[in-house]
């Protein structure tokens, strides 16, 4: 097979906290070194592109051979014009795309291949009106209809589209996304060494993963936190909040100071996977009471490195973690303050907790992500 990606968005290293970016970046990642048959084209606009690239590059197909770098000029639209015309000029199987778009034009015989990570955008600010309304539903309905398959993280994720009517269930395939192998690998001195890096060496402290956003409800989060702070007496207990800013972020930055507990928050906007990979299993616990998800990647890295869980009861979440964490409703706040409690001080549950999360995360790999999804590109071209 001769298979092309939509590599639109790497090497931009603001889109790197995203998760279409680390889907695409892994999943090549992983297909490079489980395929060493089939032929990949990297679809990358040359803007993108500098002097460091081409090695950036071989360290993202670990040098196979078989994945070559398409550098490709941006003509009017990158999807709708300068990808159909490099479709045309290569004639892949399969055209795979990770960003919610596709091109309306494409050679008969190669077949659309979407990811869609989640349904959430009426939570971005375009949503307030007509145009925005459009400008976020058209590009997402235009690839459930025009692609050939239609794959989602979660069954969450498919049931809402099938909800909209946009899609049938044939098209569909559930394929979750996958935990870097640099997770539940720190060593106590490295988790030490970033704990200093981050002035946290005998602070305890809880810890959020996530782009600062309204979905991602961080002012009642922190709400919770300044309640479970006053009735555990904990004086060194701290949340820290890491995550680039998003938009309509300026409540969530303010909330520490409305809620008193200013000098218990920490926010960190730019924290590397590697530091993060010792900060997780250095926390007391995670949290994460979003309002929305497609999918929970951070969940699962906070299960396999055995952090008890205060999570939200939205569906993806309890598809990932049922049985391994600490639920509650989004806006319960009396419910969150109780899970902080417990998560910090019920050490008897936690172990039960850790236990069984940790097994529930060993089947969330990037090697069975790509392995899977191979296993759906071949059954297109096996089908002509």
């Amino acid at each position: 097979m001769k298979i092309a990606i939509n590599g639109q968005i790497l090497f931009i290293d603001e889109l790197k906290p995203t998760g279409p970016y680390a889907y695409t970046e892994n999943l090549i990642k992983a297909l490079s070194s489980i395929d060493h048959s089939n032929i990949y084209n990297i679809y990358i606009p040359e803007e993108n592109l500098n002097n460091h690239s081409s090695v950036a590059f071989n360290d993202l197909t670990n040098q196979n051979p078989n994945f070559n770098l398409i550098k490709i000029k941006k003509v009017l639209s990158f999807t709708h014009f300068s990808v159909p015309l490099q479709l045309f000029k290569d004639r892949p199987n399969i055209f795979f795309t990770a960003i919610h778009t596709v091109p309306i034009v494409k050679p008969k015989k190669t077949f659309l291949v979407s990811m869609v990570h989640g349904l959430e955008y009426e939570y971005s600010p375009r949503f307030k009106n007509t145009l925005g309304k459009l400008a976020e539903i058209l590009p997402l309905y235009l690839t459930s209809k025009l692609s050939d398959i239609i794959i989602v993280p979660s069954n969450y994720t498919k049931d809402k589209l099938i909800e909209k009517r946009w899609v049938n269930k044939q098209k569909m395939s559930v394929i979750p996304e996958g935990i870097k192998d640099i997770y539940g690998k720190s060593s106590p001195s490295e988790i030490e060494e970033v704990k200093k890096k981050f002035n946290l060496v005998e602070k305890p402290y809880l810890i959020f993963i996530s782009t600062i956003q309204p979905r991602k409800n961080i002012p009642k989060m922190v709400e919770a936190f300044s309640q479970a702070y006053r009735d555990l007496g904990i004086k060194s207990l701290s949340l820290l909040i890491v995550g680039k800013k998003g938009w309509d972020y300026k409540e969530a930055l303010e909330a520490p100071a409305r809620f008193g507990i200013e000098n218990q928050v920490i926010f960190k906007h730019d924290v590397s996977d590697n530091d993060l990979a010792s900060l997780l299993p250095g926390s007391t616990a995670f949290i994460n009471i979003s309002l929305e998800e497609g999918f929970g990647l951070t969940v699962l890295e906070a299960l396999r490195c055995k952090v008890p869980c205060i999570l939200s009861d939205i569906p993806p979440f309890q598809e990932l973690a049922a049985g391994a964490a600490y639920f509650n409703a989004p806006d319960d706040i009396k419910g969150t303050k109780e899970n902080i409690i417990n998560a910090i001080t019920n050490t008897k549950l936690n172990l039960t907790l850790l236990n069984k999360g940790y097994e529930i995360s060993k089947k969330y790999t990037w090697e069975n992500t790509a392995k899977t999804t191979l296993r759906v590109f071949e059954s297109l071209v096996k089908n002509i």
